[in-house]
Formats: C-alpha cells, sequence, structure tokens
C-alpha cells in the first residue's frame, strides 16, 4: 500500500455501500456510509460496518493537503468486538495494549484518534494521539507474563488465569505513552472473588510501568502468604491488598 493523494479541485458526495471492504488484514461487511470529497480532504460520515466480530459506527477523515504528511482522524464506537479476531486483524493493538495478545472475549469501546500516515498508510506512532472508554466482558486473561510474574512474586496461583465479568477503563495516548486511568477489576477465582486495581502507563516503544493492587481473601491468598502475613500481624489474617509496581518491556 502506498498513501493515495486526492485531487484539487473536485468535489464529491454520495451514499456508499458495499457487501465487504477489505483494508490490510481487516474485513468489514456490510459497508454503508456518506462519503464527501472536497479540498483533499475525504470523509466518511455515519457510516457502519461489521468487523471482527463486531460492529462498529464511525466518522472518518483523510487528509492529503500536506502530501508529505497525510493525516487521518477518526471518531466513533465499537460494539461486541472479539478480542482475538481484533488483535488478528489489526495488530496496532497489541501495539498500543499488549495485554490483548493473550485475552479472550468481548470490548465495547468508545474512541477518538488522531495521527498522520506513514507511506504504507500505518499510523506514524510520533504524532499518535487517541482518548477512548473501554469495556471488557466476560473476559480471561491466560499465560500474560505480567500477571505470571505477580502470581509467582505473591505466591497468588489464581493470577495466572484471570476470569473476568466486566472490566470498564479510560485511556489516552500522551507524550508517546498509553496512559490508563486508575481502575478496578473484580476477579473470579472459583467460589471466591478478588479485586485487582491497576494503573499506570505502557510506550510505543512496549516499555511499561504500572502499579497493581490485589485484594486476597483468606482463602486465595495460599499456605506462604497467609503464614508470612500471620508472623507480621501475630493474628490469622482476613483479606489483605497487596501492591506491586514495577516497570520494563512488554
Amino acid at each position: 500500500l502506498e498513501a493515495p493523494m486526492l485531487p484539487k479541485g473536485v468535489d464529491l458526495y454520495f451514499q456508499a455501500e458495499a457487501g465487504e471492504v477489505r483494508f490490510s488484514r481487516l474485513e468489514m461487511k456490510e459497508f454503508k456510509g456518506l462519503v464527501t470529497l472536497k479540498d483533499q480532504v475525504l470523509r466518511i460520515v455515519a457510516c457502519r460496518f461489521g468487523a471482527a466480530g463486531g460492529t462498529f459506527v464511525a466518522n472518518a477523515a483523510y487528509d492529503t493537503r500536506k502530501p508529505e504528511r497525510p493525516h487521518t482522524t477518526l471518531a466513533g464506537k465499537v460494539a461486541q468486538l472479539d478480542i482475538a479476531q481484533a488483535v488478528a486483524a489489526m495488530p496496532l493493538i497489541e501495539q498500543l495494549a499488549p495485554v490483548a495478545r493473550y485475552t479472550q472475549g468481548l470490548r465495547n469501546t468508545d474512541l477518538n484518534l488522531s495521527t498522520d500516515l506513514r507511506p504504507d498508510l500505518m499510523p506514524d506512532l510520533g504524532t499518535l494521539s487517541m482518548s477512548g472508554a473501554f469495556e471488557a466482558l466476560q473476559a480471561a486473561v491466560r499465560g500474560f507474563p505480567v500477571t505470571q510474574a505477580l502470581a509467582s512474586t505473591g505466591k497468588l496461583s489464581f493470577l495466572d488465569n484471570l476470569a473476568i465479568e466486566r472490566a470498564a477503563f479510560s485511556a489516552q495516548i500522551r507524550d508517546g505513552r498509553v496512559q490508563v486511568q486508575p481502575f478496578s477489576v473484580p476477579i473470579q477465582a472459583g467460589s471466591e472473588r478478588s479485586t485487582v486495581t491497576v494503573s499506570g502507563s505502557s510506550g510505543l516503544d512496549q516499555s511499561r510501568d504500572y502499579r497493581v493492587g490485589v485484594a486476597v481473601p483468606p482463602a486465595l491468598g495460599g499456605a506462604a502468604v497467609q503464614g508470612l502475613l500471620s508472623q507480621v500481624t501475630g493474628s490469622a489474617p482476613g483479606e489483605v491488598t497487596l501492591n506491586f509496581g514495577g516497570g520494563g518491556t512488554a
């Protein structure tokens, strides 16, 4: 792919419908939307299509008034997106959120994005800005190195495989980092429930800096954790919160 330059002096306005549209790995089905072209800016208004198991409704623009730096914007909502299918179709998702590669489930998203484009039409990450609200539903996280490290460090085996009924959070990209606002996730572990709180950021260079708190009921703490807490407190502990922090590369 090469970024196409839009012509000057052309003014178009039409309703578009297509059974299938393919962009790189992404297959968009039942595409409908209003398309306009004016002053070298292509706009797609109130477009709707299905992809990666979900439904997209969005407004988008592609601007070539600066030929050396084509620019695109996107504002829209996504409902019931299959996370695994989305990662396979849109590799940028994993680059922005490495945990997505290890997650099965559905996601709803409300997103605003702006970026310059490289000649191959992929985002220039140095110019990318984004803000959005995200919701994961009936999700499972398995094999994620970060949660595996927490499980090993804290002797918390239930973190190896996380079952998440619902998690909602907001994030934005600023100064080359995905900044995640603090949020809490209820975790089901057999008959017990825990809560994990998360805040921090990950870099577009795949670096990360997060703070994680884990509420540990007595039944989930394991003998090693309960024994250590008994030594510290002098009595059998109830629910405790263990806090972890650190950085590294995903």
